[in-house]
């Protein structure tokens, strides 16, 4: 890889699809260094805590890479999640992650189309995802000697009877 000389960058569009999460978190500002060399527009999504997967080791809610994009003069639009919430051919995880990082100096592309640059991005857990992960708890007490214990409880709390109300 190579960067053109005289601060060009050499594309159009940089993008990273939940890949970050499996860096080590050492390793996460060198990575959106890199990102933010190769163009002034990124596509990023990365995995929140708790969502997991294989070798997830740097699960951070969008904030965080947002402040990292933001030390390298970047803004986040976040326009892509609410508008692809419901597509059925999009997977869950990039409907709940995926933002769109430009440079500062390039921001007005999209804010001469009306959209604005946030700060700090909604920490947003998509149903489909919250589906799954309840359902691995529910299958966890299932099979653990505790779940007639929990079961009570459930019955006393209200909040937790709308949890899991599959009990």
């Amino acid at each position: 890889m190579f960067l053109l000389g005289g601060g060009a960058k050499p594309f159009s569009l940089a993008q990273s699809l939940e890949v970050a999460e499996h860096l080590y978190e050492n390793h996460a500002s060198n990575f959106i260094k890199l990102l933010t060399s190769l163009s002034d527009t990124i596509l990023f999504s990365a995995a929140i805590p708790y969502q997991g997967g294989t070798h997830h080791v740097n699960e951070q809610p969008p904030m965080y890479w947002t402040e990292l994009f933001a030390k390298e003069n970047f803004v986040c639009f976040d326009i892509l999640r609410l508008k692809n919430w419901e597509n059925e051919n999009i997977e869950s995880w990039y409907k709940q992650n995926i933002l769109l990082f430009i440079h500062k100096d390039k921001q007005e592309i999209l804010s001469n189309q009306g959209f604005k640059p946030i700060t700090k991005p909604p920490y947003l857990i998509h149903p489909e995802i919250w589906e799954y992960k309840n359902q691995e708890i529910i299958n966890l007490l299932h099979s653990t000697r505790h779940y007639r214990k929990f079961k009570k409880l459930v019955a006393k709390i209200p909040f937790l009877r709308t949890l899991y109300r599959k009990f």
